[in-house]
């Protein structure tokens, strides 16, 4: 009989068959659902790099040096005479040429003198000219037997007399001429005006230093070469002179002079490097760092700088079939944009570039061309 809030009671028959049900159905609910296909394995991750090859170059080996720039000449100018500075035609820094005047002295004395000189040396020339005529008369009648051997010597005596007169004037001319010459303080070549030292209405005696001219259409890097180094260096050989004080430019030259013995007070022997400044963009009084290219070697392995990996150690990665291999390498010497490197890199290898600092040895890359996706 059933009712509200009664259920009928299921017989042992019914519960024992639902218990040997329970577990299949519990094993059959909770297992996952069967999957409609096989799983692909997840391919190995490749990382884009940009390669350069290694090519052969040719690099040198310097020796280095730190010295200073000098001009190639450097001189004072210096007072030849003694006077009043009656003007001055230059200031520092200006720009002369050989033979330009660079002051006067009050030269009136000097016109004066000179014009003395010329004058007594016009009065010698005629005297001379009539003892010329006179002997030459004298030596004609002595011919004829008119004049005697007393008076043909007087007059031959006379006349080279007044040619030592006329030559001893002829001198004074040149004195004079000197000195009224030396009122003129000129340029002995082409440079620029590095001091000056005189005021006009000054006194001045005769060497008195006036002007410091400096030729810089040539700069001389003065430097000191060890011991060890000195037997390597020869005339002729490129150098490289870098000037840190100008941003680090770097300029050309060639070695000029070699001392021919040690510097007592250093220890080193002195070189010379001539670099060409006919633009005047090098100033006397700078520092620079010289290297001095003393070997060749051709045939090295060259990349770019983009290729190293610095750190420790210094490394690059070759590219091949598709793996990025590293190797340990030292860095070498400049060749312009490349940089050389010892270590195993064979020339003809690619090696990365841009996408480098990522990768690690035995990485898979794709090589892609710059600026390419």
């Amino acid at each position: 009989m059933t009712g509200r809030g009664w259920t009928t009671p299921r017989s042992p028959t019914t519960l024992a068959a639902v218990r040997r049900l329970l577990p299949l159905l519990l094993l059959f609910g909770c297992a996952p659902p069967a999957a409609d296909a096989p799983t692909e394995p997840t391919p190995e991750p490749t990382l884009p790099v940009a390669v350069a090859t290694v090519v052969a170059g040719t690099v040198h080996d310097p020796v280095s040096v730190t010295g200073t720039l000098r001009p190639h000449r450097s001189v004072v100018v210096a007072a030849e005479g003694a006077g009043r500075v009656s003007s001055v035609q230059v200031a520092l820094g200006d720009l002369v040429r050989r033979g330009d005047t660079l002051a006067r002295l009050d030269s009136t004395a000097a016109r004066a003198q000179a014009a003395q000189a010329r004058a007594a040396a016009r009065s010698a020339e005629a005297v001379l000219a009539i003892a010329q005529s006179s002997f030459d008369q004298l030596d004609a009648l002595l011919g004829e037997g008119a004049s005697t051997e007393t008076e043909h010597l007087q007059a031959r005596l006379n006349l080279e007399a007044q040619a030592a007169q006329l030559e001893a004037a002829n001198a004074s001319v040149q004195l004079a001429e000197k000195a009224l010459a030396d009122t003129t303080l000129r340029a002995p070549f082409d440079g620029a005006v590095a001091s000056v030292q005189l005021e006009v209405g000054g006194l001045i005696a005769p060497g008195t230093p006036a002007f410091s001219i400096v030729d810089l259409s040539v700069i001389e890097v003065v430097a000191g070469l060890p011991a060890r180094q000195v037997e390597r260096v020869e005339l002729g050989q490129v150098a490289r002179v870098e000037l840190p004080n100008r941003g680090g430019m770097v300029v050309e030259g060639t070695v000029g002079h070699l001392g021919p013995d040690v510097d007592p007070r250093t220890r080193t022997w002195p070189v010379e490097i001539r670099l060409d400044n006919a633009d005047g963009a090098l100033r006397a009084g700078t520092v620079a760092r010289v290297e001095i290219l003393v070997a060749q070697r051709d045939g090295v392995p060259l990349v770019p700088e983009s290729a190293l990996v610095n750190g420790d150690p210094l490394q690059v990665f070759v590219v091949a079939d598709g793996v990025a291999h590293a190797r340990t390498v030292q860095r070498g010497q400049v060749s312009g944009d490349l940089v050389e490197v010892v270590g195993d890199v064979p020339i003809g290898a690619d090696v990365a570039t841009f996408g480098r600092q990522g990768l690690s040895d035995g990485v898979r890359v794709e090589v892609r061309p710059l600026g390419g996706g």
